[in-house]
């Protein structure tokens, strides 16, 4: 069974309910993912024939999409290629995401990604969190999601400018325990978990592991 195929079994095992349409920008993505590792190298080229399993199916992983509540706004901070931002979206319309990434050829894929997957719910900024990306230009963010990046204190700081008053972060990372922080392990990766960081936790983030 391929890539393609175990994940369809994979989604119909842990959202029974999905749209069809849903389902095929899913599978949609990870052929753009696999025609951008070719050309920019977006995910590792060893991962490029298990991208659905090994990274959208993670980006999908109930632990995280449970623990986002209907209609939040997200920073999807150092976006890469849109992992998690982008299967968030597809599979939550009622998410606001924004991608936010530095490089300026990881953008053009995003953008070029959103708009032939037709994503309503995602925007694309480019610069650095320091830059100060918001959703809108009316709402703060009540989450600031990363999978792949090491916080430092800069970028905590502008967290306060960012988040509302009771944001939190979210971190994919080592399935440890961490004081104040609820941790949860994927059920596609036990070994990995998301790290749910109150706001009273995340102001130390730039000294976290």
């Amino acid at each position: 069974m391929n890539d393609g195929e175990q994940f369809k079994f994979w989604l119909m095992e842990k959202y029974p309910d999905l749209l069809d349409g849903t389902r095929d920008r899913l599978l949609g993505y990870g052929e753009l993912l696999r025609e951008g590792t070719d050309r920019l190298g977006i995910v590792s080229r060893g991962d490029r024939d298990r991208v659905l399993m090994r990274h959208v199916r993670e980006s999908l992983d109930p632990g995280l999409t449970r623990r986002l509540h209907d209609g939040e706004a997200v920073l999807d901070v150092g976006a890469g290629g849109g992992l998690p931002g982008i299967p968030l979206a597809i599979l939550r319309p009622d998410l606001r995401i924004c991608l936010v990434e530095p490089r300026e050829r990881k953008v053009a894929f995003l953008e070029r990604t959103a708009l032939l997957l037709k994503i309503p719910n995602l925007e694309v900024w480019m610069g650095a969190l320091e830059d100060r990306p918001r959703v809108s230009t009316r709402t703060l963010a009540s989450v600031a999601l990363s999978r792949g990046i090491r916080w430092t204190e800069p970028m905590v700081r502008v967290l306060d400018d960012l988040l509302e008053s009771e944001g939190r972060v979210i971190r994919f990372g080592a399935a440890k325990g961490i004081s104040g922080v609820e941790v949860v392990p994927l059920q596609t990766d036990p070994s990995r978990a998301i790290q749910v960081w109150p706001r009273e936790a995340w102001v130390h983030l730039s000294g976290a592991r």
